[in-house]
């Protein structure tokens, strides 16, 4: 499925959309903005992808809480570090 062209089905353009303005709500509840809001939601939906498609595919050790719990624990860094206050 095509991304970021032309011929990315409307279902994909509106589910990004809806990612890109609750990561801006966050910046925003934070008193910061998103440095690059197309940007951020490429880095933090692959990072999220990632860390599901490899606790589904049993690839991280220790089982899908260990997966969440090192999910978890990294997001807010990158998050921040999406920042620009």
């Amino acid at each position: 499925m095509p991304f970021g062209t032309a011929e990315t089905p409307g279902e994909a353009k509106n589910a990004f959309r809806v990612f890109r303005i609750a990561l801006q709500g966050i910046a925003q509840a934070r008193g910061a903005e998103l440095a690059d809001p197309p940007g951020a939601v490429d880095t933090i939906w692959a990072f999220l992808h990632g860390c599901v498609s490899l606790a589904m595919a049993g690839r991280i050790a220790g089982g899908t809480q260990r997966s969440r719990t090192l999910m978890l624990s990294a997001l807010e860094p990158m998050f921040a570090a999406q920042l620009r206050r």
